[in-house]
This record gives structure tokens, C-alpha cells and sequence, in this order.
């Protein structure tokens, strides 16, 4: 499987690619996100959509300036920002407010605007919904105007004061937690307002929204800490990750979490994941997935594709002797494992794959495992482990290929250079960027026969 390095160049100042179909042509576009220092103030943004060929070339290409306007941006049957003032359509002629609605945004100055999760499309038909969080209120808002729930939920502030010069009082308004998910599988998407060990639930229905109710969690998903010293051999459970999503494919919500043990120190730090499956008023019996070693990245994804979702995860040996020849050599052993779907329980951990990184902090290894490149329907494993080469494992479903089924030499540097892997050619292979924070060029790899 050949690869074919395609020159590209990006607008100035890159710190993110995202994609998702801006245009509503049904073919994701690639989004390039650009952030401009300010100096002293925050710093400023820009947008730019760029759409492809199959050639791989770029075929068009626009930009919006957002400066320092505070918006919450999100991908979802177009381009949309939550503004002070209302929802606001995003395309190439600029900013178009499309439903007035009060949001929390209101009364922030200068702002660098971000992503953030925050529309959704209940019922996929092209319409995105936003969920806006204000004044103790969660509604979900379609940008055709129309009002597809309403719930109270526990709001909070935040304080803070800092000194340098002069005093400065930061201030902030906290959303509850919430989350998009269909929990009673009648194929519509509801609102989850997770707290501590309870879940609020408000079904949504093509006419409106039911009454709220109240559903146990498996687990506190937010306990409050024990104050003073850890007491010695003291074993602690952190929860870092949870989802509310379905991950055994009957279409109702199912509930799944990381947490990070320690005992006494995080030296020989262990993970574990749990999981529970939506019964469609609540959760069953909590399943435990322990792990020997430290869970530092989980990704909840359809390796087989079979309908189910695998848990992938990345886990490095935390004990005294791994760490130390990490330390010698500047490198260090990620050991790639899947818990495969089976029958509502996970079965058994086994190995995906190998792979060995320097030691740093790049908190987005050259690791991809979420897309199909091959074009045969099963999601591969795109890397570049200690040399200059990009390299594609051919998933089976159940692993990778022992060999690469394509590789090539870029120059990729590690730690520098970055890994982008999304299908923006509008066929059934992903595409491969490689790219640098702030630097116009970069490459996209395209698997053509």
C-alpha cells in the first residue's frame, strides 16, 4: 500500500486541526485553528476551513478572523459559536447570529475564543441543538430557534486572587456537568446532568422534553478528597475519565470510567477501568478491569467494526526499575491493549501493539488509532516510533498487522512534528498530516493505488 506525500501549506500560526463537515456537503473539511499571542492581553483567534481533491491538493480555502471575541465553537452540521448575545452561524462571509439567546458568555471582556463540545444533533436530521448553561438553567436549543428542553441544574462560581503588581480578582460562573446521549433508546438524544453518585435525566421527544428524573451512578464520579496527609499505604481511586455513551450497541446509554490508583505515592501507579451497561432507566452490576500498570490514555472506539465499542488504552510500567531506564536511555515502552466487547462484558485484556517514544512532555503522542486508512472498514494504527518514518499498521479487528502495510520517511522529528489522521478526501480512506505548531508546511499522506 503505497502512501504519497502531498505538500500543503497551512495559514500562520497553526496550534490545532480539527475536521467535520463545515459546508453540509456530507464530506468533512479540514479546520485549522490559529492563535495569535497577544501581548499583554489574551491571545487572538482565527479559523480557516480548507477543502481537498482527491489529488490531496487544497481545492478551496477560507478564513475568519474571531480576534478575541469569547465564543464557544463547535463542528456539528456546520460551523457554530455560542456568543454573548446568541448562536451564530460561522462561515466565509464572517459571523451571522441566527437565534438570540442569553448565554453564559455575557459580560466577559476580551476572551480567546475555544472548542468545546457544546452543539450536538439530537435526532441526526442536519439540525445542530446547543446546550446553554445560565443563571441555574440547562436548555437545549436547535439554531432553527426551537426549544428542545429546559431543566434546572446546580450552578456554582468560581474565585480566585492573584498578585503581580497589583491585585486581580478572577471570577467565573461553572456549568453543572452535562452530556448528549440517548438513555432510553428511542433514538432521540437526551440531556444527563451527572453529580457525584446521582445522574439527572431529562428525555427529550420529537414534541419536547419529559419530566426529570433521578438514576443512581455506579460510582462517585466526582468524591470529595480526604484533607491532611496521606496516611502511609493508604490506597486512593481517582476518577480521571467517565462516558456516558453507548458502548454495547443496543442504543441506550452505558456507563464507563478510568481511574488511577496509587498507593502511598504515584510511584508504581496502577489504572482501572469499570463499566456498566444501561438498562434504560439506570445501570447494572459495575464491572472492574484492573490493570498492573499505569493507564495514561483510554480511547472508547470501534475496533472491529461490529456495532460495539473496544477500550483501547495506552499503559507504561510505573515501577522503580522501567522508570530508571527511562531515565537512562530517554526512552520509554508503551504498551498498546483492547478490551474487546463481548455479550455486554468486556472480555479479558489483551495486547494491540508496541511502541516506543522519547520521554517528554508531548501530551499528543504520534499514536493514532481511531481511523480506517486501508479503506477495508476496520480502523488502523498510524505511528512514527523512534525514527523519521510515518507508519500504518493494518488493523484486523482483533490487533494490528506485525509489519507496517505502508510506511515512509518524512523527516518526522519527534516531539516536534505533530500527527493528524481524518478523512477529508470525502472517500474511505483517512488522510495522514503531518504538521508543526505555528509553521505553514506541512504534508498529507494520501493511500491511492
Amino acid at each position: 500500500m503505497p502512501l504519497f506525500p502531498v505538500p500543503i501549506d497551512l495559514p500562520p500560526d497553526v496550534v490545532e486541526l480539527r475536521s467535520g463537515d463545515v459546508d453540509g456537503d456530507g464530506i468533512a473539511d479540514l479546520v485549522a485553528v490559529e492563535r495569535k499571542r497577544g501581548s499583554p492581553g489574551p491571545d487572538s483567534m482565527a479559523v480557516s476551513v480548507l477543502t481537498f481533491e482527491d489529488g490531496g491538493k487544497v481545492a478551496d480555502q477560507w478564513r475568519v478572523d474571531l480576534g478575541t471575541r469569547p465564543l464557544l465553537l463547535d463542528i456539528e452540521s456546520g460551523l457554530w459559536a455560542l456568543a454573548a448575545d446568541g448562536i451564530y452561524s460561522v462561515n466565509r462571509a464572517g459571523l451571522h447570529r441566527v437565534v438570540d439567546v442569553v448565554t453564559p458568555l455575557q459580560g466577559l471582556g476580551d476572551t480567546t475564543p475555544v472548542f468545546a463540545d457544546v452543539f450536538v444533533d439530537l435526532e441526526a436530521d442536519g439540525i445542530a441543538e446547543a446546550v446553554v448553561s445560565r443563571g441555574g438553567v440547562v436548555r437545549v436549543v436547535g439554531v432553527d430557534g426551537r426549544e428542545r428542553a429546559r431543566v434546572r441544574g446546580k450552578h456554582r462560581g468560581e474565585l480566585e486572587v492573584r498578585g503581580r503588581g497589583g491585585v486581580r480578582i478572577v471570577s467565573a460562573a461553572v456549568s453543572p456537568d452535562w452530556r448528549i446521549d440517548d438513555i432510553d433508546g428511542d433514538g432521540i438524544g437526551d440531556l444527563l446532568l451527572p453529580s457525584g453518585d446521582r445522574l439527572t435525566a431529562v428525555p427529550i421527544t420529537a414534541d419536547g422534553s419529559g419530566p426529570p428524573y433521578s438514576v443512581s451512578l455506579p460510582l462517585n464520579i466526582n468524591p470529595r478528597r480526604p484533607e491532611g496527609s496521606r496516611k502511609q499505604n493508604e490506597t486512593r481511586k481517582d476518577v480521571v475519565s467517565v462516558w456516558l455513551r453507548d458502548m454495547d450497541g443496543d442504543g441506550r446509554t452505558d456507563f464507563a470510567a478510568q481511574l488511577w490508583v496509587t498507593e502511598g505515592s504515584w510511584m508504581g501507579a496502577e489504572g482501572e477501568l469499570v463499566y456498566a451497561r444501561g438498562t434504560g432507566s439506570g445501570f447494572g452490576p459495575l464491572q472492574r478491569m484492573p490493570s498492573d500498570n499505569a493507564v495514561l490514555l483510554v480511547r472508547v472506539l470501534d475496533l472491529d467494526a461490529d456495532g460495539d465499542v473496544e477500550i483501547a488504552t495506552a499503559e507504561i510500567d510505573f515501577g522503580v526499575g522501567n522508570l530508571t531506564r527511562a531515565m537512562l536511555t530517554q526512552k520509554i515502552r508503551v504498551d498498546v491493549h483492547f478490551r474487546e466487547m463481548d455479550a455486554a462484558r468486556y472480555r479479558p485484556v489483551a495486547e494491540l501493539h508496541r511502541v516506543v517514544v522519547p520521554v517528554g512532555n508531548d501530551r499528543d503522542p504520534p499514536v493514532k488509532m481511531e481511523h480506517d486508512v486501508t479503506g477495508d472498514g476496520i480502523a488502523d494504527l498510524v505511528t512514527s516510533q523512534d525514527s523519521t518514518r510515518v507508519e500504518v499498521f493494518e488493523g484486523t479487528g482483533s490487533g494490528y498487522s506485525d509489519e507496517p502495510v505502508a510506511a515512509v520517511d518524512v523527516g518526522f522529528e519527534q516531539g516536534e512534528h505533530k500527527l493528524w489522521v481524518g478523512n477529508v478526501a470525502g472517500d474511505d480512506r483517512a488522510e495522514i498530516v503531518i504538521w508543526k505548531l505555528r509553521t505553514r508546511s506541512a504534508t498529507v499522506l494520501l493511500n491511492r493505488p
